[in-house]
């Protein structure tokens, strides 16, 4: 079950479904230049990632790549108690999409991969009503910027697509149209809310974006968004989540056949255990992310093709 491929399109898909609603809530929080620049430097990294070819880990490997799993999954769990900003989200919003969640990645990674891939017709729909109703609000003015900070937030977001080498996907790989897709719609969010808000004010906010829908209009006529970007955003954070747990049940699979189902439950239970100390794991999450899902993958790759190399230039 935790064995079985993955489309190429249905990965792509999830991994933008996932990536969406963190990227709600960053926007606003990042200048929209440093979105572009970090987001170029990031999702190079993972389109690197998604041409290595995938090799068999060793049953140490997978133990460290399933607590990094662990890891992200706990320090993003927190971060869905923010999604409904006018009631008590936690812990009731970010335990109970954790529990759906598993549900979900209970079912293998083709599963939950078909979950989120009719979640994204919702998606679609919903953002771009909020994002058109927001464009006649949008001033040149504000777009200007002193900000240069990178958040680190931000680059955990970015690199969620390099996790995609964990889970079984099929030969052909994953197109890099869903990168520059994942990289423009970073663009576009923070670029809308550095419009609508000034800067000043979005760095007092919590939430920038949602902020900058309550003063939207459709059509000539006053609406209120903001449900409209909670279920969307609600919605893009039980892919994440569902996502991040298919890789610890894949990699509980590859330690030892059968144990899957069990890895899931676990990475779930783990989670919420982290999930309090969330704002202290921001640092960590980053490093596990560059660490595990990119430089030691690509580090192992390149020394077995340069190992590779030397030896069929000593046979010639």
């Amino acid at each position: 079950m935790f064995r079985k491929e993955v489309s190429p399109i249905q990965m792509g898909v999830w991994v933008l479904c996932a990536m969406v609603g963190p990227m709600c809530l960053l926007a606003g929080h990042i200048s929209w230049l440093m979105a572009i620049s970090v987001g170029l430097l990031c999702l190079v990294l993972c389109f690197v990632m998604w041409t290595v070819p995938q090799k068999d880990l060793c049953k140490a490997f997978c133990v460290i790549e399933y607590m990094g799993a662990v890891l992200v999954l706990g320090y993003f769990t927190r971060w869905s108690a923010d999604l409904w900003p006018t009631g008590r989200g936690y812990p009731t919003v970010p335990m109970t999409m954790l529990f759906i969640a598993v549900f979900a990645a209970l079912n293998g990674t083709q599963g939950a991969a078909r979950i989120s891939c009719v979640l994204a017709y919702l998606l679609i729909l919903l953002y771009s009503i909020v994002l058109a109703a927001g464009l006649e609000q949008i001033d040149g003015e504000h777009l200007h910027t002193e900000n240069t900070a990178i958040p680190m937030a931000a680059v955990a977001v970015l690199l969620l697509p390099a996790g995609v080498w964990l889970l079984p996907v099929k030969a052909k790989g994953i197109s890099k149209n869903f990168l520059i897709g994942a990289g423009v719609l970073f663009a576009a969010l923070c670029v809308w809310t550095s419009g609508i808000l000034t800067e000043a004010a979005a760095a007092k906010l919590k939430w920038p974006f949602y902020e900058a829908t309550k003063s939207l209009s459709f059509l000539g006529i006053a609406e209120r968004f903001e449900a409209l970007v909670s279920v969307a955003s609600t919605m893009s954070f039980f892919a994440l989540y569902s996502y991040l747990l298919s890789i610890a049940g894949a990699m509980t699979e590859r330690i030892k056949s059968g144990w899957g189902k069990g890895g899931i439950i676990t990475a779930a239970a783990a989670a919420g255990a982290i999930m309090p100390f969330a704002h202290k794991l921001r640092i960590a999450a980053v490093l596990t992310a560059i660490l595990l899902w990119g430089i030691i993958p690509l580090t192992s790759h390149f020394n077995k093709v340069t190992k590779k190399y030397k030896k069929d230039k000593k046979s010639a």
